[in-house]
């Protein structure tokens, strides 16, 4: 931009700024271009706009009302959400990207895994009637109890690191024949205790 300010005659500061404020200026008050070159990333949360009681307020209605079906005792539904270093699968064979990831991962409540008698760092088996991956657990408060989650898009290969959560999910389609979103829950042990 700003070789094509240059020739055109433009003379607007912006049109001068060096790739390095132009980074700092799109960057959130809390952090600065120096400390993330030093980190490589920086999760940022912005305030939200919170709607008071009485007019003005969103409301949603309307829609068709799922049913609800409670999973089955011991069952613990699973999130995969995307992690920081691999964009869906891709990337996720690259050596960079697998040495910040180091292994798949599930988070999984203290109290969830108290009950399974399992602890942090533990190679665990994530099974339900579709499939079975082996992750290791990392035992936290910062997930719900009966919720666990698997960051990232992770490859089949090598089989003792494979953790690809889709080997979980159905693969039925909606009543109108279209993709569908599904609930997906499974149970979690040691992974030796799976046959």
């Amino acid at each position: 931009m700003r070789l094509l300010a240059q020739r055109m005659g433009l003379t607007a500061p912006a049109l001068r700024e060096s790739d390095e404020q132009i980074a700092a200026s799109a960057l959130p008050e809390e952090i600065d271009l120096e400390t993330l070159k030093a980190k490589g990333w920086h999760k940022s949360s912005p305030k939200r706009r919170m709607f008071g009681p009485g007019p003005g307020k969103l409301q949603m209605a309307g829609g068709v009302q799922m049913p609800t079906v409670a999973p089955a005792e011991g069952m613990l539904q699973l999130l995969t959400p995307k992690s920081h270093f691999f964009l869906n699968s891709t990337f996720s064979n690259m050596p960079r990207q697998q040495q910040a990831m180091k292994r798949p991962t599930l988070d999984m409540n203290t109290a969830d895994a108290q009950q399974r008698e399992l602890t942090d760092g533990q190679q665990v088996m994530v099974k339900n009637t579709q499939g079975a991956i082996v992750a290791w657990v990392r035992v936290t408060d910062d997930i719900h109890q009966g919720v666990v989650s698997l960051p990232g898009k992770w490859w089949n290969v090598p089989r003792e690191t494979g953790a690809v959560a889709n080997l979980l999910t159905p693969s039925s389609w909606s009543p109108g024949g279209q993709p569908a979103y599904n609930d997906t829950f499974v149970e979690i042990a040691k992974a030796p205790e799976f046959d």
